[in-house]
C-alpha cells in the first residue's frame, strides 16, 4: 500500500529560491512524489490557498512582499493553527530563529545552508512533532477531564464514601461522609487515622460503662482490619447507616456507608403486614390448606375447625381422609390436574368428611402454586356452605404463592454482565426494541443504544458495578430506526460484598413523555417568539397568558393585562351584532378568523387580523380561548392608497371612469329592485382647451380641480360625481322622483360652472355642457344611458353652450347618422371620394381673375354629395382633419403647379387651415414640404386661417405664422367679424387679407346694418394696408355696392360656383377671352 504523499505549501517570492527547494528535496527523495510541493509567492496568496485546500506542513519564507518578519508567521498560524509550520529565513540568526520557534514554528532553514535531506527531515520532524504535542495535549485534557468527573462522581453519590491507604490514613471522602458523622468533620481535614475518627465518633455514643466503649471502639476496628463483611450500624440521631468496606489494590481501604434508615423501617412494616396475614389467614371463615402431593403441608385454624381435628395439628393430613365418596375424590384429582396445568382455579361443591365422620357441603377450590412444578403443591380452600351467607362472598382462588417478574412485569426486564452483555430479557423490552429474544440475548446493550448515549451507557455501567444500584434515562434504538426514550433502575443480583456478576434492571419507556415535553418546550418557543400576538383566555373570558408580541402590538404589557377582560381592546367600531355572530361560529365550530379593529394601550386604533380557537376538555366542556392576531394597519393603509390610485381621478380626487361604471351598474341594479328612476349626467366644460393652451396646463389642472368642488356642492351625499378624463365630468342622481329634479340640478350646475374662476390671480370665465339621460326611459342598462347622455351633450353644445339637454328620439337619429357619417369619412379619403374644386377669385378694379379658393368635396357612393357644413366639422372634432387637411393642400399646390406649367394665369390659391392643423408640432415643416416636393413657389399660395386658430393657441400659431409669412407665404383671416377680438389680431399678426364672411355680404346691398359693418370693415382693413376678400356674392347689387366701397376681390355664384379643375381651366380661358 502506497504512502500519500506529504502535502507542503511552499510561500517564497522568489520563484528561483522555491524552484531549488523542489529540486533538492526530490533528488533526495527515494520516490520523487513522496512529497509535493505547491508554491505561492504571496502572503495573501497563501492565506486563500490555506482557506481552500488542506496540507500536512508549511515552508513558510518570512520575507513577502506582502508581508515581513514574524508578523508573516503570526498571520499563517491565526489562519492555520493545527499545521506545523518550518521557517526559511535568509540570514542565520539564532535570536530570530529562537523567536518564531517560540511564536509556534516547529523548526527553521537557513537558505543555501541544506541540502535536500535536510530540508525533507526537517519537514518530517515538524509534522511528527506537531503531532506529539497535540497527543500530550490531548492526552492531559483527558486526564483533567477524567479527574473532573471522579471528583463529580463521587460527590453526587447518595452514598458516603471514604477512602484509608494503606497505613489507614485519610485520602478522601465526600460530602456525605462528613454529613453521617458531623462530630468527626472537624478531624477529617487533618492528617487522622481511620481510628482516629472512630474514636471521635464514640465520643457521641452513649455506653453503660467506659469498658463497653473501649470494646465499641475495638470492635469497630477489627471489622474494618477484617474487610470482609458487610454490617449495620445506628448513628447517635436515630438513623441507621449499612457499611460495606472493601480492600484496594494498593492496600488501602474504601468504606461505603448508606442510609437504610427508610429501608430498615420498611422491613420492620413488612414484618408487621406479614404478621398481620398470618393473623388473617389463621383467623380467615374459610379453612386454607397447602397440599403437598397427598398430604397437607400448612393449614390454618379455621381448617381444623372445619374438619374437627381439635388441636391436633394437620400437618400430613391425606387429603383423601376427607373425601365421603372415593368417586369425587377421584374426579377432583382426574379434572383439577389439568386445570391445575393450566394455571387456573379448580372449583367444585361437594359433600367432605369430618373426623367425627359427619359430613358437609362444602365449596371447594385448589390452584396450584406453580403450574410448570407440580411438586409445589396446591392451595385449597374449604367453605362451609352450610352458612350461605358467607358462601355469597366467597373467596376467590389465592394466587400462586411466587410469581415469575420476567412474566408478569409490564417494563421491559433487562439482565446482563458488568460488561453490559445481555444475559435475558422479557418480551416488553423485546417489543421496546421491535426484535425477539434472539435479536437480543448474548449481545451487548450498546448495540441498542443511540450512537450519542453510549458514552452515558458506559458511564452509568461503571457507576452501576460500584455502587450495585442506578437509576437513569438511556436513548435506545427501535428496530425499525425509531428512538425508545427509557428510564432504567438496575441492581445487582446477588447482595455479595464482592463484585457482582450479574445485573437486572427493569425499563420503561418514557418516550411519550419525553415527546411531551419536546412538544412543550416548542410550544414554549413558538409562544415566546411569534410575530403574531397571541392572548389565551379562560372560559370566563379572563385573560391567563399574553406573549411579547401581544405587547408589542397593543402597548399592554403583561402584568396589566392578566385577569382582565380582553375588552380592554374594543375599539367601538364593531356592534354587539359583531361579537354575538363571532361567539356563536366559536361555539358551533370551535374556530373564528376575520378582520376586526382594536385600539392600543393609549387608544390609537389598529388593524388586525384575528384567528381565534376554543379548547375543550375530554367531556367537551369549553377551558379556554386561544387568539392570534397581526397589525395590518399598514397594509390596510397600503390597500386603501391602491384602493384610491384605482378608483379616484389623481387630480380631483372624485371618482374616476371605474368607480363611476361600478357605482352606475350598482344603482342600475337598486333601482329595478326598487322600480325607482336616476338620473345621468354627461358635462363637458365649453373653453376648457382655450384655458388650458393659453395659461397653461397648471392652469388647466387648477380649473379642473375648482370646476370639481362646485360640481360636488350641487348635489347630494347619496349622489355620485365623477371625472370621466379630460373635461369630462358625469353625475348620478341615485333618486329621481321627477325631471323636474333633474333640470334644478343641471340649472345649478350651469350656474356655479358659468360664475368667474380666479386662476393664478387670472379671472377665467367657462361654461358647461351638459347631456341628461333618465333610467329607465333612455335606457337600461350602463351603455346605453352612457351613449345617450353622450348625444345629448354634443346637441347642448350645438345649440350654443351653456345648457343642458335632455335626451330625444330625435337626438339618437342625429347621433345614428353622425356615426354613421363618421364611418363613411374615415373611408371616404382611401376610396377617392374626395376631391378638390376650386372658386375664382376677381379683381374688382381690373375684373382680373386673381386666384382661387380650393374647397373640398364628399361624392358619396350611395348618398351622392355631401354637405361641407356637416362633415368638414365632424372631420374637426375626429381628428380626421389633419390628414384630410394635409392632402387637400398637397392637392391645390400640385394643381396649381401644373396650371403654371401649362401657362394658366391663375394667381394665388387659397386653402384653409384648421386649428388641429395649425397645432400639430410640424405643420410648418409640412407645408415647406409640401411646397418642396410639388415646386410651387411660397408666393402663389395663401393660408385661409379662422380666428379660432388664434384664440385657441395665440403664442403657438403667432410663431408658425410669422415663419411661414417670412418665407413669403400670404396670410387670409377668414370669417372676420364671427370670432372674439378681431381687431387686435388683425394688429398682433402679419395677415395680408381679411376676408369677410358671407353672412355679412350676403344683404348688404338692402340691410344697413350689414352695409355700415362691411363698409367699416373695409375702411379699416385698408387702415393697415390690409387687401379685402369678400365671398359669397351671388346678385349684381351685392358686387356693385362692394365695388363702390373699394372692397379689392371678390368670389361668389355670381361669378362661378366652385368648379372641377378641367371646368376651372375652362372657366379662366373664357373669361380672360371675354375681358382681354
Amino acid at each position: 500500500m502506497n504512502t500519500p504523499p506529504i502535502r507542503v505549501l511552499l510561500v517564497e517570492d522568489n520563484l528561483g529560491d522555491a524552484r531549488l527547494v523542489e529540486i533538492l528535496v526530490q533528488e533526495s527523495e527515494a520516490r520523487r512524489d513522496s512529497i509535493q510541493f505547491i508554491h505561492v509567492d504571496s502572503l495573501a496568496a497563501a492565506l486563500k490557498t490555506l482557506a481552500d485546500d488542506t496540507f500536512d506542513v508549511v515552508l513558510l519564507d518570512l520575507s513577502l512582499p506582502d508581508s515581513h518578519g514574524q508578523g508573516t508567521l503570526e498571520k499563517v498560524l491565526s489562519q492555520a493553527p493545527d499545521l506545523p509550520i518550518v521557517v526559511l529565513t535568509g540570514t542565520n540568526n539564532d535570536a530570530f530563529a529562537m523567536a518564531a520557534m517560540q511564536k509556534g514554528a516547529q523548526d527553521f532553514l537557513v537558505k543555501g545552508d541544506g541540502d535536500g535531506r535536510l530540508i525533507a527531515r526537517s519537514l518530517r520532524y515538524a509534522i511528527e512533532r506537531q503531532r506529539a504535542d497535540r497527543a500530550m495535549r490531548d492526552s492531559e485534557a483527558r486526564a483533567s477531564a477524567a479527574e473532573s468527573r471522579l471528583i463529580g462522581a463521587v460527590n453526587s453519590v447518595a452514598e458516603a464514601l471514604v477512602l484509608w491507604d494503606a497505613d489507614d490514613k485519610l485520602v478522601m471522602c465526600n460530602e456525605n461522609y462528613r454529613l453521617f458523622f458531623p462530630n468527626a468533620a472537624a478531624v477529617l481535614d487533618s492528617d487522622v487515622t481511620f481510628s482516629d475518627v472512630i474514636r471521635a465518633q464514640a465520643e457521641v455514643r452513649r455506653y453503660e460503662s467506659d469498658q463497653a466503649k473501649t470494646e465499641w471502639i475495638e470492635k469497630r476496628i477489627r471489622r474494618h482490619l477484617a474487610c470482609d463483611e458487610r454490617f449495620q450500624q445506628q448513628l447517635p440521631d436515630g438513623r441507621w447507616v449499612q457499611i460495606s468496606e472493601h480492600r484496594t489494590p494498593d492496600g488501602g481501604t474504601v468504606g461505603i456507608y448508606s442510609d437504610i434508615t427508610e429501608s430498615k423501617n420498611t422491613q420492620e412494616h413488612l414484618n408487621r403486614i406479614a404478621s398481620e396475614q398470618e393473623a388473617v389467614l389463621q383467623n380467615a371463615s374459610v379453612g386454607i390448606a397447602r397440599l403437598v402431593g397427598e398430604r397437607v403441608e400448612w393449614a390454618n385454624a379455621r381448617f381444623g375447625f372445619l374438619f374437627g381435628l381439635g388441636a391436633a395439628s394437620p400437618s400430613g393430613l391425606s387429603i383423601a381422609d376427607l373425601f365421603y365418596s372415593p368417586s369425587d375424590y377421584a374426579a377432583m384429582n382426574r379434572d383439577a390436574a389439568p386445570i391445575h396445568a393450566e394455571n387456573r382455579t379448580y372449583r367444585a361443591e361437594l359433600k367432605l368428611r369430618r373426623k367425627d365422620g359427619t359430613l358437609f357441603w362444602c365449596r371447594f377450590t385448589s390452584r396450584a402454586v406453580a403450574p410448570q412444578d407440580p411438586s409445589q403443591g396446591a392451595i385449597l380452600i374449604f367453605e362451609d356452605v352450610e352458612e350461605r351467607v358467607q358462601a355469597e362472598q366467597a373467596v376467590k382462588a389465592s394466587e400462586r404463592l411466587y410469581r415469575t417478574v420476567i412474566d408478569t412485569a409490564v417494563d421491559g426486564y433487562w439482565r446482563f454482565t458488568p460488561d453490559g452483555m445481555t444475559e435475558e430479557i422479557n418480551k416488553a423490552l423485546g417489543g421496546m426494541l421491535g426484535r425477539n429474544r434472539e435479536d437480543i440475548v448474548g449481545r451487548s446493550i450498546a448495540d441498542f443504544v443511540e450512537p450519542d448515549n453510549k458514552a452515558i451507557l458506559e458511564s452509568h455501567l461503571n457507576y452501576l458495578i460500584q455502587n450495585r444500584q442506578a437509576s437513569f434515562e438511556l436513548a435506545l434504538r427501535h428496530l425499525d430506526g425509531r428512538t425508545v426514550y427509557t428510564r432504567i433502575s438496575a441492581t445487582s443480583l446477588v447482595d455479595d460484598p464482592k463484585t457482582p456478576t450479574s445485573f437486572f434492571a427493569f425499563v420503561t419507556d418514557i418516550t411519550d413523555r419525553i415527546q411531551a415535553e419536546e412538544i412543550l418546550r416548542l410550544s414554549a418557543a413558538v409562544f415566546e417568539n411569534s410575530a403574531d400576538a397571541i392572548m389565551i383566555t379562560d372560559a370566563n373570558n379572563h385573560i391567563k397568558a399574553v406573549n411579547p408580541a401581544f405587547t408589542r402590538i397593543t402597548h399592554w404589557p403583561a402584568e396589566e393585562v392578566i385577569g382582565k377582560d380582553p375588552a380592554i381592546l374594543n375599539s367601538g367600531r364593531h356592534g354587539s351584532t359583531f361579537f354575538n355572530e363571532m361567539l356563536e361560529e366559536l361555539s358551533k365550530s370551535g374556530h373564528w378568523e376575520g378582520e376586526i379593529w382594536n385600539q392600543r394601550k393609549d387608544g390609537e386604533e389598529f388593524a388586525g387580523w384575528l384567528s381565534i380557537a376554543a379548547i375543550r376538555d375530554d367531556q367537551g366542556t369549553m377551558v379556554e380561548y386561544v387568539a392570534l392576531f397581526s397589525d395590518i394597519t399598514k397594509r390596510k393603509e397600503a390597500e386603501e392608497v391602491i384602493r384610491r390610485q384605482a378608483n379616484y381621478d389623481a387630480l380631483t380626487q372624485l371618482p374616476n371612469r371605474t368607480l363611476f361604471l361600478e357605482r352606475l351598474r350598482s344603482g342600475l341594479v337598486q333601482a329595478k329592485r326598487a322600480e325607482r328612476r336616476i338620473g345621468l349626467m354627461f358635462i363637458d366644460l365649453d373653453r376648457f382647451k382655450w384655458v388650458n393652451d393659453t395659461l397653461g396646463h397648471a392652469a388647466g389642472d387648477q380649473l379642473l380641480q375648482q370646476a370639481a368642488e362646485r360640481l360636488t356642492g350641487c348635489i347630494r351625499e347619496s349622489d355620485t360625481v365623477a371625472r370621466l378624463g379630460g373635461d369630462e365630468f358625469t353625475v348620478i342622481l341615485s333618486q329621481v322622483a321627477h325631471t323636474r329634479d333633474v333640470e334644478r340640478v343641471a340649472s345649478k350646475i350651469l350656474d356655479r360652472l358659468a360664475s368667474m374662476f380666479l386662476i393664478d390671480d387670472t379671472d377665467v370665465f367657462i361654461s358647461g355642457s351638459i347631456g341628461i339621460t333618465v333610467f329607465p326611459d333612455d335606457g337600461d342598462d350602463v351603455e346605453t344611458l352612457l351613449k345617450n347622455a353622450d348625444s345629448a351633450m354634443y346637441r347642448a353644445k350645438e345649440g350654443g353652450r351653456n345648457a343642458f339637454r335632455f335626451f330625444t328620439g330625435e337626438i339618437d337619429e342625429k347621433v345614428r347618422i353622425r356615426l354613421e357619417m363618421e364611418n363613411d369619412l374615415r373611408h371616404a379619403l382611401g376610396a377617392g371620394e374626395l376631391s378638390v374644386v376650386y372658386q375664382p377669385i376677381i379683381d374688382l378694379a381690373s375684373d382680373r381673375i386673381s386666384g382661387a379658393e380650393a374647397l373640398l368635396r364628399w361624392a358619396h357612393p350611395e348618398k351622392g354629395p355631401m354637405n361641407p357644413g356637416d362633415f368638414i366639422p365632424l372631420a374637426e372634432e375626429t381628428g380626421l382633419i389633419t390628414q384630410i387637411g394635409e392632402w387637400v393642400l398637397w392637392t391645390a399646390c400640385t394643381q396649381v403647379k401644373t396650371w403654371q406649367e401649362a401657362g394658366l394665369p391663375i394667381g394665388r390659391v387659397s386653402v384653409n387651415i384648421s386649428s388641429k392643423q395649425c397645432r400639430q408640432d410640424n405643420f410648418e415643416e409640412r407645408v415647406n414640404q409640401i411646397l418642396d416636393r410639388t415646386g410651387l413657389a411660397p408666393e402663389f399660395l395663401t393660408l385661409e386661417i379662422t380666428e379660432t386658430v388664434i384664440l385657441e393657441d395665440s403664442s403657438g400659431s403667432a410663431n408658425v405664422l410669422n415663419n411661414l409669412h417670412d418665407q413669403g407665404l400670404h396670410l387670409s383671416i377668414d370669417d372676420f367679424g364671427t370670432g372674439y377680438s378681431s381687431l387686435s389680431y388683425l394688429k398682433r399678426y402679419p395677415f395680408d387679407v381679411v376676408k369677410i364672411d358671407r353672412s355679412f355680404i350676403d344683404e348688404v346691398a338692402s340691410d344697413a346694418a350689414d352695409a355700415a359693418l362691411v363698409e367699416a370693415i373695409i375702411t379699416m382693413a385698408h387702415g393697415l394696408d390690409l387687401t379685402v376678400v369678400a365671398e359669397g356674392a351671388e346678385r349684381q347689387e351685392t358686387v356693385d355696392f362692394l365695388k363702390a366701397r373699394d372692397c379689392d376681390y371678390i368670389q361668389g355664384y355670381f361669378f362661378s360656383r366652385p368648379l372641377p379643375p378641367a371646368d376651372f381651366e375652362a372657366f379662366v380661358e373664357d373669361w380672360a377671352g371675354q375681358n382681354s
